[in-house]
């Protein structure tokens, strides 16, 4: 069994600090965006924040996350490529 050592500072600062920091960010961006981009309709706004949400996502990617997690990620997005994507090797049904 492995024992997780890990101190009250490094958990505070990998859990908040940093994905505050990258979020506001992303925040300013996307609002200096919005606001001077004059981007007043809905669809825009929406397509603004789906960008926003995967900025942040790349940028936890790129920034913070560990060679350990980054792996994890792959699992992931693997496995979900697995699951959307047909098998070709199934037998056909008659």
């Amino acid at each position: 069994m492995k024992a997780v050592h890990a101190d009250l500072r490094g958990v505070l600062v990998r859990a908040y600090v940093q994905p505050l920091m990258v979020a506001a960010i992303v925040c300013l961006l996307a609002f200096g965006l919005v606001t001077y981009g004059r981007i007043d309709g809905l669809i825009g706004r929406i397509c603004v924040s789906v960008l926003a949400v995967l900025f942040f996502l790349v940028c936890i990617y790129a920034s913070i996350a560990t060679v350990a997690e980054r792996l994890q990620i792959r699992e992931l997005i693997q496995l979900a490529k697995s699951k959307i994507t047909p098998n070709r090797k199934m037998p056909e049904t008659n």
